[in-house]
């Protein structure tokens, strides 16, 4: 009887322990998967930023969980965003134990303190990011000097070359340059100068020329760098000088040194006169080139073998024929002769910019700006017969400068002169020639950097004539159809457009 009366009793205890023991392993299991993610810091404090600019701090969204956290949302607050190396990272599955690299940004649009939490939501979970900043208003001066460096060629003993520079001020407050000196001595004169007078205060946007003189009182190599002193808070600028002097007896001097066409508008050229002169003896001047493949650079009538008497000269035209995008260029152009030193060359560097046209003398142009800085709105022209996105069907910031028309000939391609990527514009496709179709013109807000909504407003240009003005609030990924140019080969006609459809190439969340 006690036997039976211990079983049962066995049995009471035992069942209430095993169903117990099942319900652990049951928590367990639901404990184990858990998904979690976390921000690494927890908190980012941006300081000071001034406004008009941005900065951004490294964060590592970690999964601190034990299944995968994909991103599936963002929440962002005012001022703060959030990028992955390559832009957008939703739907990105973080395995465990791994870190997902990203960049906090703050963008300074006014003064004043912001703060704000960035959440990222998964499928399930969240993370959060405690951010902080400061918008403050700086009045200082930025300095700049254009080129940044001289080439002034050979120049003969006793004479000299000029060339010509610009300090630009690009700050909201005034600067003041006070003194030149060359970095070798420490003064001016041999055998660099400056001419111009210094100190000189540059308000804020303004501009100041001067001349870099060149004139060598020895033979052989003369680099050097000229330092330009400004008051605090502007540091010191720096132009990299390079020239060489040369012997006078029985040699060969070319003037100007150096050939600086400056800009030039695509599709027009210009000519500089390059005199070349023998001093202290008979030189034979053999020829001139330039390089291998340079076609912008060009001998319209090279010289021929001249034997030259001790001053007399031979003078001969350099043309810089401008065409592509809208670039700086550069060549050295080669002067041979033999001398009483034997086969020498001269070597006269030769710089030349492409301009864009003017709107007035191109076949159509469309010009782009909006209303929002830290934003990347993009203009499209869609050849007849072509697609958007496509290498030969279009002219974007993806394709530039593609190859219409005549294969290889330049004159017939549209350009996209300007590709804005960081607020307000403009951008500008410009086409001097065009085949007769309809063109059709497009808008894509490619990148709002969290900031919303952009008016876009489109200049269309036919056959240099403003053929209308058209204006369209966007949000990020919006694709607005602006219009069509028809075009018959010398005029035409735009018909506008009112569709806005979404595209899915852009950074946006």
């Amino acid at each position: 009887m006690k036997s039976v009366l211990a079983q049962i009793r066995s049995a009471h205890l035992i069942a209430p322990l095993a169903a117990a023991m099942t319900l652990a392993c049951e928590d367990d299991v639901v404990s184990t998967l858990s998904v979690k993610a976390e921000f690494e810091p927890a908190s980012v404090d941006f300081g000071d930023v001034t406004v008009g600019t941005s900065a951004r701090r490294g964060v590592e969204l970690k999964n601190t969980g034990s299944v995968p956290f994909t991103v599936k949302s963002v929440d962002l607050p005012a001022s703060f965003s959030l990028r992955a190396e390559k832009g957008k990272f939703e739907d990105t599955a973080i395995p465990v134990g791994s870190s997902l690299a990203l960049d906090a940004i703050f963008l300074a649009q006014d003064a004043g303190e912001k703060t704000g939490t960035i959440v990222v939501h998964g499928e399930a979970g969240e993370a959060k990011l405690e951010v902080r900043a400061n918008g403050v208003v700086r009045m200082v001066p930025d300095l700049v000097i254009e080129p940044t460096s001289l080439n002034f060629g050979t120049v003969e003993i006793g004479g000299q070359s000029r060339l010509p520079i610009v300090i630009k001020n690009n700050g909201n407050a005034e600067g003041i340059v006070t003194r030149a000196t060359l970095e070798s001595t420490g003064a001016l004169g041999d055998p660099y100068a400056l001419a111009g007078t210094l100190p000189i205060a540059i308000p804020a946007g303004g501009t100041q020329s001067f001349e870099v003189v060149f004139q060598p009182q020895s033979e052989g190599p003369k680099a050097d760098r000229m330092v330009y002193e400004a008051q605090a808070p502007a540091g010191s600028l720096f132009l990299q000088l390079d020239g060489a002097g040369a012997l006078a007896r029985g040699g060969l001097s070319c003037s100007p040194s150096a050939i600086a066409f400056g800009g030039v508008e695509r599709g027009q050229s210009k000519s500089q006169d390059l005199t070349c002169t023998a001093n202290g003896g008979i030189a034979r001047l053999i020829g001139a080139s330039f390089p291998n493949g340079e076609t912008l650079f060009v001998l319209p009538t090279p010289p021929g073998t001249a034997d030259l008497t001790p001053g007399q000269s031979v003078t001969f035209p350099v043309e810089f024929r401008a065409e592509g995008s809208p670039v700086p260029h550069s060549a050295t152009l080669s002067v041979q002769f033999n001398g009483v030193n034997g086969m020498e060359t001269l070597s006269i560097p030769v710089t030349g910019e492409v301009t864009p046209p003017p709107v007035t003398s191109t076949a159509m142009s469309i010009l782009l700006r909006w209303d929002t800085n830290f934003t990347d709105v993009d203009l499209h022209l869609v050849r007849p017969g072509g697609a958007l996105w496509s290498n030969t069907g279009e002219c974007s910031y993806l394709y530039t400068a593609p190859d219409w028309g005549i294969a290889s000939d330049p004159t017939d391609n549209p350009f996209l002169d300007v590709d804005d990527t960081n607020g307000r514009g403009p951008e500008n496709i410009n086409l001097n020639v065009a085949a007769p179709g309809n063109y059709e013109v497009w808008i894509h807000y490619y990148d709002d950097n969290g900031l919303g909504t952009s008016r876009a407003t489109v200049e269309v240009y036919i056959a240099g004539n403003l053929a209308g003005t058209f204006d369209r609030n966007l949000s990020c990924n919006d694709m607005w159809h602006v219009g069509t140019i028809a075009w018959d080969g010398t005029a035409g006609t735009f018909n506008p457009s009112t569709q806005v459809q979404r595209d899915a190439h852009g950074a946006c969340f």
